[in-house]
């Protein structure tokens, strides 16, 4: 499965396909991505059924990287295996081990109190608890764009800031629709003032097991854009 640069061009149809096919019939995936999801793609294989062989390499898009993710192939793997292969033909492995984190310093934060930022992924999850804690450590004031202004949830987002004194106004905008956000936006500078910062946590979480998936739901968890 070789999955091209760029979410916009992922083939979502062969991408479920193998998926389904790997974990009904227990047959190797073999993943070639430059820069993609081809990683997310291969562990969700992995994860879900840990008895399939699955490989993903990572390379440059030029012939040269096929060729090299065509050797790792042939090489024979068991289990998970991931490999990458980085400018000059470099070859590393990634691996997951604890990392250190360095103590929370508020006043590194590029962001100052009344300025704007801008909080993709609506007044639930993740992305509410990262705009809340930032609003506390700066001051700032937290723009929620989301699809759902009539939420009940909504209400009960804002009223959580106001309680913790964070200046905090929910915008509906579809992050999909770039004709949409963009007069949302505009809008959001001249009553606010410039974007100072982004919080991009859109998404569509709506989780399937493999023998369930279809392309559209595929393709509505890749339509939330990257941060440009």
């Amino acid at each position: 499965l070789a999955l091209p640069p760029g979410i916009d061009r992922v083939p979502v149809e062969d991408i479920v396909a193998a998926l389904r096919a790997c974990g009904s019939d227990r047959w190797p995936l073999a993943v070639l991505h430059h820069g993609g999801v081809g990683a997310a793609v291969g562990r969700s294989l992995a994860v879900e059924a840990p008895d399939v062989p699955v490989l993903v390499v990572e390379t440059p898009p030029d012939a040269a990287g096929v060729a090299r993710a065509a050797t790792e192939a042939h090489r024979g793997w068991h289990g998970y295996r991931e490999v990458v292969y980085g400018t000059g033909g470099v070859r590393t492995v990634p691996v997951v081990a604890p990392m250190e984190v360095a103590l929370r310093d508020d006043s590194a934060i590029p962001l100052g109190p009344g300025e704007v930022c801008l909080v993709t992924g609506g007044a639930r999850g993740i992305a509410v608890e990262c705009a809340l804690a930032l609003g506390v450590a700066t001051g700032a004031r937290l723009v929620l764009l989301g699809r759902s202004p009539e939420d009940p949830e909504v209400r009960g987002t804002l009223a959580r800031f106001a309680s913790a004194g964070v200046a905090a106004v929910y915008q509906r905008a579809d992050i999909t629709d770039p004709g949409a956000v963009g007069p949302v936006v505009a809008g959001i500078r001249e009553r606010y003032g410039p974007v100072r910062m982004l919080v991009h946590a859109a998404g569509y979480n709506q989780p399937r097991p493999i023998d369930g998936l279809t392309a559209d739901e595929l393709r509505q968890a890749l339509a939330a854009p990257g941060p440009v």
